[in-house]
């Protein structure tokens, strides 16, 4: 888990206001932080080490022309495949970090990366040659993204209470308050603070900071996915192999991995997969509570 964030638009932001953003987001990662600016644009990032322990993993990550900038929050499975891919192609990575391929990858396919992302992220990328700044996150929202849209500037970051640190003159939405209370979470773009909204899931947001313009566009919508016709043994086996690969893909870490045993049968399938596949003693945690 790290932390991204970030203002663009006018006034130019400061170093100073998108370190108070910075800030709010030390908790999710303890590790290193880092702040960039440009202008009409500055992003920041806590990082939480996972893969590549190294400086070389350090964030905000520029391209190495220098044209584009990166904060990245998630994992990415399979970049060690889009990485073999990129180098074929003679693009040169040198950390172990995904953050670095996934750079490589816009570098090379553009928006149209996001479609071989197999993973959960939340991502800002600047463009410092066509003056844009991109926000998406994955497929299936695994991973918060918020933003705020107004005074003719775009705030964002992975938790409200970092807009709110240098926007706070804030309004409660009702509508969002009552679906807290009724369903335990707001729904789809809503959010407990009025102006505050959450990014989709598989949506892509492109905004300028010049004309002040916003683009979303959906790159991935689970609707489309047609379902599989298999009979009951077919289903079977073929949920059993799925389950592993994924469960396979998700130990790929430079930190040990361990897993949290709810007592219930998706934890325990997932311990299940993780034993056959992890190298060394694979930690398990459960909690309980004393209610007296």
């Amino acid at each position: 888990m790290c932390g991204i964030c970030g203002i663009a638009g006018s006034p130019s932001p400061s170093d100073s206001a998108v370190r108070s953003m910075v800030d709010q987001l030390g908790h999710r990662g303890p590790d290193d932080s880092g702040v960039f600016i440009d202008n009409k644009v500055g992003i920041g990032h806590t990082r939480l080490s996972i893969l590549d322990l190294s400086d070389a993993g350090h964030q905000p990550m520029k391209s190495r022309d220098g044209r584009l900038t990166i904060c990245f929050n998630g994992e990415v499975y399979n970049f060690r495949e889009l990485r073999s891919e990129l180098v074929k192609q003679g693009y040169q990575i040198h950390s172990g970090s995904d953050t670095e391929v996934v750079l490589a990858a816009y570098e090379a396919w553009g928006i149209d990366c996001l479609k071989r992302l197999n993973g959960m992220f939340a991502l800002a990328i600047w463009d410092s040659t066509e003056q844009k700044l991109l926000l998406t996150r994955d497929r299936f929202g695994i991973k918060p993204l918020y933003y705020r849209l107004s005074n003719e500037r775009l705030l964002f970051a992975s938790e409200p209470k970092s807009i709110l640190a240098v926007d706070p003159q804030q309004k409660i939405d009702w509508s969002g308050l009552h679906q807290y209370l009724h369903f335990g979470s707001s729904l789809g773009e809503t959010t407990l603070f009025d102006g505050i909204k959450r990014l989709p899931p598989g949506v892509a947001m492109v905004y300028d900071p010049h004309r002040h313009q916003v683009e979303q566009m959906e790159y991935a919508n689970l609707a489309d996915i047609e379902p599989l016709k298999l009979d009951y043994e077919s289903a079977k086996t073929s949920l059993k192999q799925k389950l592993d690969q994924a469960v396979k893909s998700h130990l790929v870490s430079d930190v040990p991995v361990g897993v949290f045993l709810s007592g219930g049968i998706d934890s325990a399938c997932i311990t299940a997969f993780a034993s056959r596949h992890y190298e060394g003693t694979l930690a398990t945690y459960s909690a309980a509570f004393d209610f007296d």
